[in-house]
């Protein structure tokens, strides 16, 4: 059946009415180049007050640095009178907008005296310190101060006589801190310096200030930002907030700016949100057009969906009615088809099923593949086979027969050969008959076993391990005891097809068959005897104990004898 009017030209008108394609993709594009473009403004601003915090700061020490420098040239020259030394250095303080104390230690770093404005507040002061490793630092929620340190050096000393050490407050920069985020920035940025021990020096929140600095992406790494003095910037997921950090050049501390995204980013959302409005009314308008094709494609396909479904079910007898001139018509016929051939191979498949179940009641699992597949010879004849044979007949059965109903007999037999069969298969035997009381099986063949001996061994020491099993049960109904006694022997043998060409049996014939079958009927219950070529094959999987010589059949001599010990 051809196709009169293709689906992909019904497709295509729908695709027409998508407006909202090219709507979202030019949208997105916008916000793209909006969102780079805000991306890099806002590093660059982050970076700028970074920078401006950073100049105040440095300013402002490189200020405290200059006065006492001046202070300690002054201590040092030898022509100045002790009260004029004192006066000229409470100068040099008035004239300085950072410093306002100066200390004075001798060259071991023990406090002499301080020179500082009256009437001013100023911090403990630090009695003594190591000359040559840095001072503490003064950091508290009141007051920040960050040492200053200058030798005194006379010019006629090689050694510093003394040293002069400022506290230089950082107010000035605290108070550009704050007056940065409230007059340039949006609500909700903060603008801070913390140093390398993790500690805030400076804060637009004077709260925050002497407290340890909250952990972000960042500034995570800050000691080795500052060590390799270079800026960084990056988002902060957890607090919502864009982040750059930039160290200073005089202390080992980084200014660290962090603006709010969604007040970074105002506009960007702003133009997201008008464009998904456009673009939902595009998709508005292409849906309420496209549910008006979509009804008339997916009725019939509504309807295959169901017809599949019962398939499914395996329901191979259901047809569709799908009646339209296009591939949904052609799909349609096609599954009708599909559901006939799927019913009559479905009828094959069981009957099939059944055949193998029957057969396997007969044969091993690998023949009944064998024939089924047509892969066996069914000729009459056979083949020389090096194969392993065993056989496990009842101890005392006519005893029991003379004793207990025929009935109950048949039925204890029947669970015998039943798990017998099971544990042969399970070894990958194969059952060859049932002689009465007893149960003849080879490996070897029809599938080809190269350790046939040791899954012959290993099936007789199953079948002699499940008689304990069994024979519970059977003692508590019937008070019968079975034992088995088992003959093995490996050789070379005529395995085939032994019978007419309308009835046939797949069995194994010869001289070792023959001497398995004399092993059994020489066996003690509970005892399997074997040859030496079968433990030979066996390997050392199993232990053997000689029992003797013994002839077996005419013209055969004697054949040594060993029993499995298990």
């Amino acid at each position: 059946m051809s196709v009169k009017r293709p689906m992909w030209l019904k497709l295509a008108g729908v695709s027409i009415l998508l407006a909202a394609l090219p709507t979202a993709a030019v949208g997105v594009g916008l916000m793209n180049i909006n969102a780079n473009s805000l991306r890099t403004e806002s590093r660059d601003f982050r970076l700028a007050v970074a920078e401006d915090i950073a100049s105040t700061m440095e300013g402002d020490l490189q200020l405290a640095q200059r006065t006492i420098a001046s202070a300690a040239h002054v201590l040092g020259d030898p022509q100045l009178a002790g009260e004029g030394r004192v006066a000229l250095i409470q100068t040099l303080i008035g004239l300085d907008p950072v410093v306002d104390f100066v200390d004075v230690y001798d060259a071991e770093g023990k406090f002499i005296d301080r020179v500082s404005e009256e009437g001013k507040w100023l911090p403990t002061t630090v009695e003594s310190w190591k000359p040559g490793t840095a001072p503490e630092s003064l950091i508290s929620s009141e007051d920040v101060r960050l040492p200053v340190v200058v030798p005194i050096q006379p010019r006629d000393k090689a050694e510093p006589t003394g040293y002069v050490m400022t506290l230089a407050p950082l107010s000035r920069v605290q108070a550009r801190a704050v007056t940065i985020v409230q007059q340039r920035m949006p609500a909700g940025s903060e603008v801070s310096v913390v140093d390398t021990k993790n500690r805030t020096l400076v804060h637009s929140d004077a709260a925050r200030i002497a407290t340890p600095f909250l952990d972000n992406d960042v500034v995570r790494d800050l000691p080795q930002l500052v060590e390799k003095h270079v800026a960084a910037s990056g988002e902060n997921t957890a607090t919502g907030m864009l982040v750059s950090a930039k160290p200073l050049d005089t202390i080992d501390a980084a200014v660290v700016v962090n603006v709010p995204l969604a007040a970074a980013y105002r506009s960007l959302y702003e133009m997201r949100t008008l464009v998904w409005i456009a673009t939902l009314v595009a998709i508005l308008a292409a849906a309420l057009a496209a549910f008006v094709v979509s009804r008339i494609l997916t009725r019939p396909l509504e309807s295959l969906v169901e017809f599949v479904r019962s398939l499914a079910t395996r329901d191979f007898t259901a047809r569709n009615n799908v009646q339209t001139a296009d591939e949904v018509g052609v799909l349609a016929v096609a599954l009708n088809d599909a559901a006939r051939d799927l019913g009559e191979s479905e009828a094959r498949i069981v009957k099939e099923v059944e055949i193998r179940t029957d057969l396997s009641r007969y044969l091993s699992k690998e023949l009944v593949e064998n024939v089924v597949a047509r892969e066996q010879d069914m000729s009459l004849g056979g083949a020389h086979t090096t194969v392993t044979v065993l056989f496990a007949d009842v101890v005392r059965f006519t005893p029991m027969c003379e004793r207990l109903e025929p009935e109950v007999v048949v039925s204890i037999l029947n669970e015998l050969f039943t798990m017998l069969t099971e544990i042969v298969f399970r070894h990958g035997g194969t059952v060859d008959k049932f002689i009465g009381d007893c149960v003849m099986a080879f490996w070897g063949a029809p599938k080809e076993d190269p350790d046939h001996a040791a899954h012959a061994l290993d099936a007789a020491e199953e079948m002699i391990a499940w008689l304990d099993i069994g024979n519970a049960r059977w003692q508590k109904n019937h008070q019968v005891k079975i034992e088995l006694a088992i003959g093995i022997n490996s050789g070379l043998a005529v395995v085939g097809n032994i019978g007419s060409d309308t009835r046939m049996e797949y069995t194994a014939i010869g001289n070792p068959v023959n001497i398995a079958a004399r092993l059994e009927a020489l066996a003690r219950p509970q005892q399997i005897l074997t040859t030496k070529h079968t433990c030979d094959l066996a390997g050392s999987r199993y232990d053997f104990q000689r029992v003797g010589n013994e002839p077996i059949g005419a013209n055969q001599g004697l054949i040594e004898i060993f029993e499995v010990l298990i």
